[in-house]
């Protein structure tokens, strides 16, 4: 579920966030290696304007806002082994974009 707004008092600024759910699952065919469900909440924020005949966007994107702890995937095969994988900690990204 995510929802997008655009701030009405600086034209150009948007805010969002995402909320993902997994339900619980099983790292194997057999079942015997279950994986808890989790909640993981985003956020982000958004500034477009124009500048030199180009449109500009800036975004930030935090991830994993509330640093939740859960295994993203995984996999086992029973006699040999596997691995299950932790979801990442709290971690933002920049990016900017032109479109000309």
């Amino acid at each position: 579920v995510g929802v997008d707004y655009d701030l009405p008092i600086i034209e150009g600024l948007s805010v969002g966030s995402r909320l993902y759910y997994v339900g619980d699952r099983y790292a194997d065919s057999y079942e015997g290696i279950e994986m808890d469900a989790y909640f993981r909440l985003d956020a982000s924020v958004k500034y477009k304007w124009t500048m030199l005949d180009a449109q500009w966007t800036a975004r930030v994107n935090v991830e994993n806002v509330l640093d939740e702890k859960y295994f993203a995937g995984g996999y086992y095969f029973g006699g040999f082994g596997g691995n299950i994988f932790y979801g990442a900690p709290v971690n933002a990204r920049f990016s900017l974009a032109v479109d000309f």
